[in-house]
């Protein structure tokens, strides 16, 4: 991995989050042979300041000058910048996209040549590198591709390999998960609030609880449901709090919620 050169097209929050992986992670790549591209030259001056990778202003520059490209772009970008890129991708190049439901065979349709694609789901926590980034195979991929996919994103949190069929479902259930978990922290301080706790108190109650929560679900080995049911005494105020949930409906909710988000990346691979 040394001698290649990677090309991050997109500087946005998980553009940045995956290069600063690249610099620090476990399998760290050197500032010079980080080449990122990105309209906006502010983005593109204060990524070289805080990093000293190479910058440039032309999405063509940065995959000329690389083995592997990532594009780091939305959904609706992709075609334009594929279409301004692809005579300079060839089949010795490895391309990797995070864009949310593109498909590795629309990729594929419109490059030049068999290359090899590989499409990835990070997700926000890959900013402290906590991220869990599920990836799929194009049909051009051989067993090298994914040795290196996977060391590449071992940079920014853990991996695993899915069907290109179950992405929609990771991105709905990880790729959109950590802003569900936001959102009840949210509502937990909202709530602790209301009923007369200081903001200062209710912020590092709520914060410090989901950071517990979430340390003992990845060092005890059981099902979450059954760590759940250990907090939840009969008779005894969690259980009062999940009577109303239930009553109210909240696992059917957060069901359609999820399903929303699924359709939402099938239509994303139409556009």
């Amino acid at each position: 991995m040394s001698n290649q050169k990677i090309g991050i097209i997109g500087a946005g929050n998980m553009g940045e989050a995956i290069m600063k992986g690249l610099l620090t992670g476990p399998y760290a790549y050197k500032p010079k042979d980080i080449i990122i591209s990105d309209v906006s030259k502010e983005r593109l001056w204060f990524l070289k300041k805080e990093y000293n990778v190479k910058t440039v202003s032309y999405n063509e520059e940065a995959v000329e000058s690389s083995d592997i490209i990532i594009l780091a772009v939305k959904p609706q970008n992709m075609a334009p910048v594929i279409f301004e890129t692809r005579k300079f991708i060839n089949p010795d190049k490895l391309v990797i996209s995070i864009a949310a439901g593109i498909k590795t065979s629309f990729i594929e349709k419109h490059l030049l040549g068999k290359v090899p694609v590989i499409r990835v789901m990070p997700n926000m926590p890959a900013l402290v590198q906590k991220g869990i980034s599920a990836f799929c195979a194009g049909k051009h991929i051989k067993s090298a591709h994914k040795k290196t996919v996977m060391q590449i994103l071992s940079n920014i949190g853990s991996v695993v390999e899915v069907r290109e069929g179950q992405m929609d479902a990771v991105c709905a259930v990880s790729g959109s998960g950590p802003a569900y978990f936001l959102f009840l922290t949210e509502k937990l301080i909202d709530a602790g609030i209301k009923n007369g706790l200081s903001e200062t108190i209710a912020v590092k109650l709520a914060i410090e609880t989901a950071a517990g929560a979430a340390a003992i679900m990845s060092t005890v080995k059981e099902a979450p449901g059954i760590l759940r049911s250990r907090v939840t005494s009969k008779g005894g105020t969690t259980e009062a709090a999940f009577k109303v949930f239930e009553k109210e409906g909240l696992g059917k909710i957060f069901e359609k919620g999820v399903k929303a988000a699924i359709k939402r990346s099938r239509e994303l691979s139409c556009l």
